[in-house]
C-alpha cells in the first residue's frame, strides 16, 4: 500500500521513484529449480527486495537503511520520530527523494545528530541511544477487549500482500480503539513497519495516544521503545517479549501483550489497558 501524502508540499521525487520501479517495488520474479524425490521442476517465484537506501539528515548525517522500498515518504518521518531525533511532523521543513537511492530531509531540530552513526541491516539495529534516559510517560485511557485485538490481528493478515507472497516480510498496523485500521505496512525489517506506519500517522495529524499497534516478530527493546517515542500505548504481537522490553514498557506506562495467538493472549505491562469484553 503506497503512501497518499506523494502531492503532500514537503514532499519532492518519490513520484519519480515509485515510476522508475513501477509495480516490481517489493519483490521480484526469478526463476529456480525445485527437486523432489530426485526430480527436477523448472518453476519462477515471487522473492521479496531488499534496497540500501540513505537517509542524509541537514546535509550532514548519513543513515543507511536496508529495507522494502516502499512507504518511503512515511519511514523518512517516522524513523526520525521512533529513534528521538524530532519530536514532531512540524520540525520536518523538507523531505525530498534523491538519485534513486537517497532521502535528504530537513529538519529544524535542535537535536545533535553528529553523537551517533549506524548501518541498520533488515536485522534492524537501532541508534545508539541509551534506553536508559528514556523521558516517556505515555498517557493514555485507551482500553481495548480481546476480542479487538484478535480481529486486529486478523485484518492484518488479511491485508498482508508481500508476506503471502514471499513470505520474508514483517507487518505492522496501527488501529483506533474500535479495532479500525489506521495504516499498514509491510517490510523485510520488523522496526522499518513500525516506523512506516508511525510516519503515516504522524503525517495525518493522527493522535497515536489513542491507537493501538499490532506487529509481527518479537517485541525486542528496540521496537519497544520506537512504539513509546511514537506515544503508541499498546504494543501487540503474536511473538515473544524480551526481557529489556518489558521493562521499557513498564517504565514508559505501556501496555504490552505478546503470544497473541487465536483466544489466548498474555499482557506484561498496564493490565487495565486490556478489558474484558
Amino acid at each position: 500500500m503506497r503512501p497518499s501524502v506523494l502531492n503532500h508540499p514537503k514532499f519532492s521525487g518519490f513520484e519519480t521513484y515509485y515510476s522508475h520501479h513501477e509495480d516490481q517495488v517489493d519483490c521480484s520474479i526469478v526463476k529456480y529449480r525445485a527437486t523432489d524425490g530426485g526430480t527436477h521442476q523448472e518453476l519462477v517465484d515471487q522473492v521479496v527486495v531488499e534496497e540500501t537506501i540513505a537517509l542524509v539528515i541537514n546535509e550532514k548525517y548519513r543513515i543507511n537503511l536496508q529495507l522494502s522500498p516502499s512507504q518511503l515518504e512515511y519511514l523518512s518521518v517516522g524513523y526520525l520520530i521512533c529513534e528521538g531525533l524530532i519530536k514532531s511532523f512540524d520540525q520536518v521543513k523538507r523531505v525530498e527523494c534523491r538519485d534513486n537511492d537517497q532521502i535528504w530531509i530537513w529538519t529544524d531540530s535542535a537535536e545533535d545528530f553528529f553523537y551517533w552513526t549506524e548501518l541498520r541491516t533488515s536485522g534492524c539495529v537501532g541508534i545508539k541511544q541509551q534506553t536508559e534516559k528514556l523521558d516517556i510517560n505515555i498517557d493514555s485511557k485507551l482500553s481495548i477487549t480481546p476480542a479487538t485485538i484478535f480481529k486486529a490481528q486478523e485484518d492484518l493478515l488479511e491485508a498482508s500482500k508481500l508476506w503471502r507472497v514471499t513470505g520474508a516480510a514483517h507487518m505492522s498496523g496501527l488501529f483506533d480503539r474500535e479495532g479500525k485500521m489506521l495504516h499498514y505496512a509491510e517490510d523485510v525489517g520488523r522496526h522499518n513497519t513500525v516506523d512506516k506506519v508511525v510516519g503515516g500517522a504522524v503525517i495525518e495529524g493522527i493522535d497515536t495516544t489513542d491507537t493501538f499497534m499490532v506487529t509481527s516478530g518479537r517485541l525486542s527493546a528496540a521496537m519497544v521503545t520506537k512504539a513509546a517515542r511514537a506515544r503508541v500505548p499498546v504494543l501487540i504481537s503474536n511473538s515473544a517479549p524480551m526481557i529489556q522490553a518489558i521493562s521499557i514498557a513498564e517504565k514508559t506506562g505501556m501496555t504490552l501483550v505478546a503470544f497473541a495467538r487465536k483466544d489466548v493472549l498474555n499482557t506484561y505491562t498496564r493490565h487495565e489497558r486490556v478489558v474484558m469484553d
